[in-house]
Formats: structure tokens, C-alpha cells, sequence
């Protein structure tokens, strides 16, 4: 990957990300060089163009970007989790209620409370995927 060329980094001086953008720097570059996020993002670069970037989505978050961008750009429903976007969040985002039933334990209670509808409380994935409170350790039972 190296480094950026002296010239490149003399032509950003002082423009916008937006003008920097439209002349065909990418969001990668633009943050090579040292260009905070915040600024970066008023260039109206993507979510997805910020992920190519290296940002993840707990920074996107801090950000302002939807739930929708980031399911758009690829973030899954794991990394929205860990970045703390809520269930009702991910569902006007657009995620699958099979996926937060898979790979966050989400309960039919909690996916009706996130705005899921017409969901089947016996389906087969609530039972598969059921939560299991952790076990105390050294706990006799």
C-alpha cells in the first residue's frame, strides 16, 4: 500500500472532500492523507465506499449512517450488534428476521418489540437458536 505521493497530498490542501470526490479521489485516499471522517463523509461518500476504506461500523455509526447504509454496504447484522445499533434499527434497515434469530439469539419478543410482524413464535429457528444464558461458572447445580 505504501505511502501517498508529496504532489497528491499538495493537491488535496484546502479542497473540500466533496470537489475532492468528484474529480475521482477515493475515500481510502482521502483518509490516507489525513482526512478526519467527519469530513470525509461530507464528500457524500458511501458507506459502502467508507468500508472499502477500513471503517468499520461502529465509526460509521458515531457517523450518522442508518442501519440501511450499512446493510447496503455489506456490514452484517453481527457487526451492527457489536457497533450497538438496536434491533428496531436493524429492522427499519432492512435485515432479515432469520438473520437476528441466527446470529444474535433475537427472540420472537424481542423481534415483535423491534416491529418484525407476522412472525410464527413456533418456527423452528426460535427453538434452533434459542438463547442459553451462560452457565455460572463453579456454580453446583
Amino acid at each position: 500500500e505504501g505511502g501517498i505521493p508529496e504532489q497528491a497530498v499538495r493537491a488535496v490542501d484546502g479542497r473540500l472532500t466533496r470537489e475532492l470526490r468528484r474529480v475521482g479521489y477515493t475515500a481510502k485516499v482521502l483518509k490516507k492523507v489525513g482526512f478526519p471522517l467527519y469530513e470525509i463523509v461530507q464528500g457524500d461518500y458511501s458507506a459502502a465506499d467508507l468500508k472499502e476504506a477500513k471503517y468499520n461500523a461502529t465509526e460509521l455509526k458515531e457517523v450518522g449512517f442508518s442501519a440501511g447504509s450499512l446493510r447496503v454496504a455489506g456490514f452484517t447484522s453481527r457487526q451492527l450488534d457489536a457497533a450497538k445499533y438496536k434491533l428496531r434499527e436493524m429492522q427499519e434497515g432492512g435485515y432479515p428476521w432469520k438473520d437476528l434469530v441466527i446470529f444474535l439469539r433475537a427472540t420472537y419478543t424481542e423481534l415483535t418489540d423491534a416491529g418484525y410482524k407476522k412472525l410464527d413464535p413456533k418456527h423452528r429457528l426460535f427453538l434452533e437458536y434459542r438463547h442459553e444464558p451462560d452457565l455460572e461458572v463453579g456454580v453446583v447445580q
